[in-house]
């Protein structure tokens, strides 16, 4: 029985990446957790859950998408958000059930997930490949054009490859992960050339720069070492200094359009680019809580996008064309986790985000877990730029990875409660 668990949470871990196209992992999960209550539900014991601070943070964060539905049970968002995360309310149990059945479970999942992205990027590659030989379109090979063959957005698409890539690298120095050398080394630089692809001006920097620490901090060899950094370096100066979409992703940064976006009023067929468009969502989201004073409560979930969508027509923003799928920026998020919580759910919503991250970031330090470390400051640098935990595959990712590694150092048994920390 324990190999098909392993089985079925390594399938599991290997379609996250594909979500866009199937749902496997929905099933998967559910099939998984039928499975482990069957084989387990004898040795449960429910008070030892309770004993472990993030769980009660995760239900807390879970428990708010219940609290804005049943305030408003009517509202299409909230109805949407709950069926979106109510059943990653489970998550945890079933992680802290499954690590205590089974042995060894998380490396199945990890080494699941690094072969999941890797066959994504090939099957992106092969894409690309192939309509380009018709098109002769280069830009097939960069950004949501790139990631669009998996159903992907350019920027969730990038977290994902960020997070195989720490995973390998520190595994494989672990020596947990049994890759050979060549195909260890293949693995890093495919990654790390499909993290330049994906064009994420953000994630581009952020995943560059956390892969360094994590080289310095976990390569043992120095001579490995200084070609590594030396390598992620010479990428990026290419990547300026020479003619690519990829320096022109950087090139649309007009830092002059920042101060005047917050003071302009009508933005009629004003061409937003990234950070622009961020800046006045953030800017509608603030107004909402000072004009309603909903800073302790916020909005009570998704249906702030009823008054949002109002905002939005007031600075007249593009709202679409009438008749048609296109509904220009209605029903955008805030693109800010942090400002999503907060108009969300106020300063509460706001306080369970940030003490899920202040606790994985005290005991990564605290236990020398450099893996867990650098997950919660990528996600933590992400939130502020997208809300993440907006979408299925953004807060599937970020639950799976960042409570499975908190599990590795600080497992609590269901049988006796007894801390097993390697």
């Amino acid at each position: 029985m324990d190999y098909v668990k392993k089985g079925l949470f390594a399938i599991l871990f290997a379609a996250l990446p594909w979500m866009g196209l199937f749902r496997l992992s929905t099933f998967l999960f559910a099939i998984l957790g039928f499975i482990c209550l069957l084989s387990g539900w004898k040795n449960i014991n429910t008070r030892q859950f309770l004993k472990d601070p993030l769980l009660l943070l995760f239900i807390s964060f879970y428990a708010l998408q219940w609290i804005g539905f049943f305030i408003d049970y009517k509202n299409p968002f909230n109805v949407f958000s709950l069926e979106q995360k109510a059943s990653f309310l489970l998550v945890p149990f079933l992680f802290t059930m499954l690590f205590d059945q089974v042995k060894d479970l998380w490396l199945w999942g990890i080494k699941g997930f690094i072969v999941g992205v890797a066959l994504a990027l090939i099957f992106c590659l092969a894409k690309a490949v192939k309509l380009y030989l018709i098109s002769y379109d280069v830009s097939l090979f960069f950004y949501h054009e790139f990631s669009k063959s998996i159903g992907s957005n350019a920027i969730y698409f990038s977290l994902y490859v960020c997070v195989a890539m720490f995973s390998l690298l520190y595994y494989f120095q672990q020596k947990t992960i049994q890759f050979s050398f060549g195909v260890f080394i293949f693995l890093m630089l495919f990654f790390y050339g499909a993290l330049l692809l994906l064009s994420s001006k953000m994630l581009i920097l952020i995943g560059s720069v956390l892969l360094v620490l994590l080289i310095l901090f976990k390569v043992h060899s120095v001579r490995w070492k200084q070609a590594s950094v030396f390598s992620i370096i010479l990428s990026l100066l290419l990547v300026f200094i020479l003619k690519n979409p990829i320096k022109e992703r950087f090139a649309q940064v007009h830092y002059e359009k920042y101060e005047v976006v917050l003071h302009t009023k009508d933005f009629t067929n004003y061409p937003f680019t990234g950070l622009d468009l961020r800046l006045q969502l953030w800017r509608m989201g603030f107004e909402m809580l000072n004009e309603n004073q909903l800073w302790i409560f916020g909005n009570s979930g998704r249906r702030y996008h009823d008054a949002f969508n109002e905002k939005i027509k007031a600075y007249k923003m593009y709202s679409g064309k009438t008749g048609t799928d296109d509904t220009g920026y209605l029903n955008y998020d805030l693109h800010n986790q942090y400002v999503e919580n907060l108009v969300q759910y106020g300063l509460i919503g706001i306080a369970v985000l940030i003490a899920i991250l202040w606790f994985c970031l005290q005991k990564s330090i605290q236990k020398k877990h450099g893996l867990l470390l650098i997950f919660i400051l990528l996600f933590a640098s992400s939130f502020l730029s997208e809300s993440v935990l907006e979408t299925q595959s953004g807060i599937l990712l970020f639950t799976f990875f960042i409570f499975g590694e908190w599990k590795q150092i600080n497992h609590i048994t269901l049988d006796n409660g007894r801390n097993n920390d390697p």
